[in-house]
């Protein structure tokens, strides 16, 4: 189809300041995140998505800190525990986009 798979690592966050980068030490920030960023591009690195908003993306969580009711912030890893399940998990993202890739094509080329 001319596309290809991108994968990522990236954090994110409440940014109290303008600009301000997520950095690791944020970990134990409320709404912290770390995870893996899928995307779909062309082949020369273009986003790829449909004209209308519609790109082609997806994530894997990898750490989260969230606020517990009544126990202040809690942190922890995925619910992947082991290599197998985390490569399951890394393939089923990348079949949906494929499958929603394909579906954003034949929508182009009906139109």
């Amino acid at each position: 189809m001319g596309l290809k798979i991108e994968a990522a690592f990236g954090r994110v966050g409440d940014e109290k300041e303008i600009e301000k980068e997520v950095q690791p030490s944020d970990c134990f920030e409320n709404s912290y995140n770390s995870l893996v960023f899928f995307s779909i591009a062309y082949l020369d690195g273009t986003e790829f998505h449909d004209n209308e908003d519609g790109y082609c993306i997806d994530h894997l969580d990898i750490w989260i800190c969230e606020k517990k009711l009544f126990s202040g912030k809690a942190g922890y890893l995925s619910d992947l525990e082991s290599d197998e399940e985390i490569a399951e998990e890394i393939q089923n993202r990348i079949n949906e986009l494929y499958l929603e890739a394909a579906e954003m094509i034949e929508m182009i080329n009906e139109s």
